[in-house]
């Protein structure tokens, strides 16, 4: 997906409520839930860039989301706390 599509959907899920949802960035979606103990409301897309997933993570940060580092890849994910 487009950078652009992808912020949209994102947006559309968390609306104004950024502080309770997580994002991170990973090549391995399937092993990455369970990592995380299944967290509620997961959702992950694939960019078409690893750089394009890198930014998308990075803006939502800034707009006040929590980042899950340890990982990298081109599927962005987010959940809610």
């Amino acid at each position: 997906m487009t950078k652009f599509e992808l912020i949209l959907m994102i947006e559309a899920l968390i609306e104004t409520n950024y502080n309770a949802w997580s994002i991170g960035t990973t090549n391995r979606p399937v092993e990455r839930e369970p990592e995380l103990k299944r967290p509620k409301n997961w959702h992950v897309w694939e960019a078409d860039s690893e750089d394009t997933a890198m930014d998308i993570e990075e803006l939502f940060i800034r707009k006040g989301c929590k980042g899950v580092y340890g990982d990298v890849g081109k599927f962005i994910f987010i959940f809610s706390a």
